[in-house]
């Protein structure tokens, strides 16, 4: 039986309902395309930075042999050629060093670097290269290396590094390519540095 009360109160129509839950679906798909926008400005002023420091940026699709970066021509001409590219490599001029959020695999150092130039290096985690030649690199610069646990490749051809430095290198255990040509570290501390790192 309807009642007088039953016909005040007012009715849910399927409008309604949908709208809301439009609302919903909007806020929800809204929050992770901020972040994509946001992160795609991160990394084009990190682009920006290094560039302005006199280094230069390699792109993953480079890297890996491709003519152009990924992704669709028309989304590239929407978003920009590096919406779907990764910086992986920074070749920096002596006496620079980034600070900030880069995702790199690779990093070089050219002539005239220092010791205290690698003391922000280990805001770069996921580092599997990082490139040291002929540099005044010590045995004080690798202690700030203890951090790279994903390093691979460590070239310090022609640095200052001698048997001493090695120790900073132990907990470093993906390590498989070390280049000591030109240094100070002789047969007995490379043969014990090795006892410590795959074979």
């Amino acid at each position: 039986m309807t009642t007088f009360f039953s016909l005040l109160r007012p009715k849910r129509t399927w409008v309604q309902f949908r709208l809301r839950t439009l609302f919903v679906l909007v806020l929800v798909a809204a929050i992770p395309c901020g972040l994509f926008k946001w992160r795609i400005a991160t990394k084009r002023e990190a682009v920006a930075d290094i560039e302005r420091l006199g280094g230069k940026v390699s792109y993953d699709w480079q890297r890996a042999g491709m003519n152009e970066p990924p992704g669709a021509p028309w989304l590239r001409k929407l978003l920009g050629d590096d919406v779907l590219a990764n910086v992986v490599c920074v070749k920096l001029p002596p006496r620079r060093i980034l600070v900030g959020e880069y995702r790199l695999s690779s990093l070089a150092y050219e002539h005239g670097a220092k010791d205290g130039d690698l003391r922000l290096v280990a805001i770069f985690p996921n580092l599997e290269r990082l490139d040291l030649p002929e540099t005044e690199i010590g045995d004080t610069g690798l202690a700030y290396l203890r951090r790279l646990t994903s390093l691979r490749l460590l070239n310090l051809r022609h640095t200052k590094v001698s048997d001493d430095g090695l120790i900073h290198l132990k907990g470093l255990w993906r390590l498989e390519q070390l280049i000591l040509r030109g240094t100070g570290v002789t047969k007995g501390g490379a043969s014990e540095l090795q006892k410590t790192l795959p074979n």
